[in-house]
């Protein structure tokens, strides 16, 4: 992968298969690479010379939170779990590409650009709540670094 792998990166998510496997959506094309889905999102910050540890543990510092931690990677990448890490279905999506959301009955429809849209089991409050913690991070993480 080359040093922009994160580059219109609107999701990644286990995938339903038997295989393990993790599919890789960007804004123009798809992945399915052959590794687990929480060492991608450790490749992901090493690449920008961080670790996923210090990554989540500062996000649980400035958000005062503990569950469900969203990930700032860079000014693009702010990745928020959907799910927690024991669930077989693992998805994190990529806050900063989101356009719109739409409540589905108990799931969730997601919008990206280029009309991308994924759709979750998971409630739009608990969508919507995590999307706004991602996109606080990343406001009190850039406004921190620039002063």
């Amino acid at each position: 992968m080359q040093d922009n792998s994160t580059k219109y990166l609107l999701y990644i998510q286990t995938a339903t298969s038997n295989h393990l496997e993790t599919n890789c959506v960007f804004l123009h094309c798809d992945y399915i690479l052959e590794v687990p889905i929480n060492k991608l999102v450790s490749y992901y910050a090493k690449l920008h010379l961080s670790s996923q540890s210090v990554l989540i543990e500062t996000a649980k510092n400035i958000l005062n939170i503990n569950k469900l931690v969203p990930i700032y990677i860079n000014a693009k990448t702010i990745l928020f779990p959907l799910k927690h890490k024991r669930a077989p279905i693992q998805i994190y999506i990529n806050a900063h590409y989101i356009v719109g959301m739409t409540a589905i009955g108990n799931s969730t429809l997601i919008h990206f650009q280029e009309g991308i849209q994924l759709e979750v089991d998971e409630p739009f409050s608990l969508v919507s709540k995590k999307c706004h913690e991602s996109l606080a991070l990343k406001h009190f993480i850039e406004n921190t670094i620039s002063n």
